[in-house]
């Protein structure tokens, strides 16, 4: 058993099967008609508390709630196939 786990990866997966249905049920139950579910893994992610945890957060309209602002990482397709590579390796 795992009693505190910093990141959602370090978690095994049997934690993590509830976690979206109970979300789901969170956002009807609020009757949110839009919504965000936000779950950050370190300081550089935004993560303020050091334990796994996931958000619902209502987004009513354009000016509360959630704004994301997404700066892109510089790229080239060959980068983009390696780490997918990579990644399909260690699946």
């Amino acid at each position: 058993m795992i009693d505190h786990a910093e990141f959602m990866h370090q978690l095994p997966d049997e934690y993590l099967i509830d976690v979206l249905p109970i979300a789901k049920r969170i956002a009807s139950a609020g009757e949110f008609s839009q919504y965000n579910v936000l779950q950050n893994n370190g300081k550089l992610a935004n993560q303020a508390v050091p334990h796994v945890h996931f958000h619902v957060i209502p987004k009513p309209n354009q000016e509360t709630g959630l704004g994301i602002r997404w700066r892109a990482m510089e790229t080239t397709k060959e980068d983009i196939e390696v780490k997918y590579k990579h990644i399909m390796q260690k699946l």
